[in-house]
């Protein structure tokens, strides 16, 4: 096992790249709740206008939407991960104590 200061670089690290993926993922989060807006603007702009250019513009709005939200997957994703990694850290840390 390893020995506690071990432990306690190692926990200080996933810590920080805890801190960085929230926020990442907060900001990408809002830039994802004003792309959907913006795709359902212009999905309904183009059914009113039935215009060829509009239709283009809404798909890809649409596209930008998805790429987004399965961006945001991968960095909830990763944040569960680090999440986990650091409960597992913070368990050997407890055994290194005990």
């Amino acid at each position: 096992m390893a020995g506690r200061r071990t432990i306690e670089r190692k926990l200080a690290k996933v810590a920080k790249k805890i801190t960085k993926v929230r926020a990442e993922l907060a900001i990408s989060h809002e830039q994802l709740v004003e792309l959907a807006d913006h795709a359902s603007d212009a999905e309904t702009r183009s059914i009113v206008s039935e215009d060829g250019n509009r239709r283009r513009v809404a798909a890809d709005a649409g596209r930008h939407r998805d790429r987004l939200s399965a961006h945001v997957a991968k960095q909830r994703a990763e944040l569960a991960e680090l999440e986990d990694l650091q409960n597992a850290l913070l368990d050997q840390f407890s055994e290194a104590t005990d």
